[in-house]
């Protein structure tokens, strides 16, 4: 195992011999910081997930406003209550692991 430098922090640290493009160490706000690049990289190649994405945030944001100053278990409460997306196309061959059922 070599040692790379993290793409977040720098600091060195071991490459994981099953992973070989492994850029993030596994410090938390490194690994914070790969899920927030692989968020903005999705949004701006997939449009399906970035349409799913702004239907949350619309979501989020109505029970927000329609809650008042609840707290966040009852927001949680209500937010898996209301009806998630169905999209009206199928997925391509091999992509059918990608549709909820």
């Amino acid at each position: 195992m070599s040692e790379v430098p993290c793409c977040h922090c720098g600091e060195l640290f071991p490459s994981s011999p099953r992973h070989k493009n492994q850029r993030f160490c596994g410090k938390p706000e490194c690994q914070r910081a790969r899920k927030a690049a692989w968020q903005r990289h999705k949004i701006q190649t997939d449009p399906d997930y970035r349409f799913n994405q702004k239907l949350s945030q619309k979501q989020w944001a109505k029970t927000i406003l329609a809650t008042g100053r609840n707290t966040a278990k009852d927001i949680l409460t209500k937010q898996k209550e209301t009806v998630s997306f169905k999209p009206s196309v199928t997925a391509g061959p091999g992509h059918s692991h990608l549709m909820k059922r």
